[in-house]
């Protein structure tokens, strides 16, 4: 049986992170099961002691192929550290076929990891995510409607150009061939600079239009203190987009 691991950052937002993790394995268990193992690794990324109800979070005891674990950091190291510890979690401790880097504030539809995993088998892709629907706000009422008709109608693999980094999986040889993130990259434009990276290889990313998501869009960052100066990262992760790329756009 095939290995997934799941790698979600996560500071405060208890609320939000519980509806990821549940949705994720709600909505996915019955496709995933007799295919592939689910190892969920939260990097809980310095949340503050008064609000360490991450801990509780629990994966059901009832899917016994879904697996669940929680690395504490001390202080928030930033998104992309984050990202890497939970790919060197997903390489090198589970072997894993595939690594899932997914945001803490996602509603996950059905099919979202099989289909992604089936395009990443069938097909030369390294890079695959599925289609946001909406971000921000509410769930739409829509929502499931829309990935019923997604996934009956067999929507499309497709070149939007783009990358979606609140929600994308990669194989194990995209990790071996392309690398990690650059850690240079503390809070933003990690994922800009992976995608052309990615197109550089002749390995565009490619979004999964069978299979939604709705993203509620940048909850951790905006509840990080202003002790951090996340602004001030997020002006000189762009600096450094810019220096790498002087002469080269890439939609995000």
């Amino acid at each position: 049986m095939k290995k997934t691991v799941v790698v979600i950052p996560a500071y405060g937002q208890v609320d939000y992170l519980n509806e990821t993790i549940r949705t994720l394995c709600d909505n996915n268990h019955e496709s995933m099961e007799g295919v592939a193992e689910v190892f969920v690794r939260i990097i809980d990324n310095g949340t503050p002691p008064e609000q360490h109800l991450i801990a509780q979070l629990k994966i059901p005891p009832d899917r016994p192929h879904w697996h669940h674990s929680i690395l504490s950091l001390q202080e928030n190291m930033g998104v992309t550290s984050a990202w890497n510890l939970g790919l060197e979690y997903g390489v090198r401790e589970i072997d894993a076929d595939y690594v899932m880097i997914a945001n803490s504030d996602l509603h996950f539809g059905p099919h979202v990891l099989t289909d992604c995993m089936n395009a990443l088998d069938s097909d030369d892709y390294y890079a695959v995510f599925p289609h946001t629907y909406k971000q921000g706000g509410k769930l739409p009422d829509d929502f499931d409607a829309q990935c019923v008709l997604a996934h009956s109608e067999k929507r499309p693999i497709v070149n939007t150009g783009g990358f979606a980094g609140w929600c994308f999986v990669m194989s194990r040889e995209c990790l071996t061939k392309i690398g990690w993130l650059d850690p240079r990259f503390k809070l933003w434009h990690q994922d800009s600079d992976y995608l052309r990276r990615l197109i550089a290889a002749g390995h565009p990313a490619m979004e999964i239009r069978s299979c939604l998501i709705h993203h509620y869009e940048s909850r951790s960052i905006k509840s990080l203190p202003q002790t951090f100066g996340y602004k001030g990262w997020i002006a000189r992760d762009r600096k450094l987009l810019d220096a790498k790329y002087p002469k080269r756009g890439a939609k995000t």
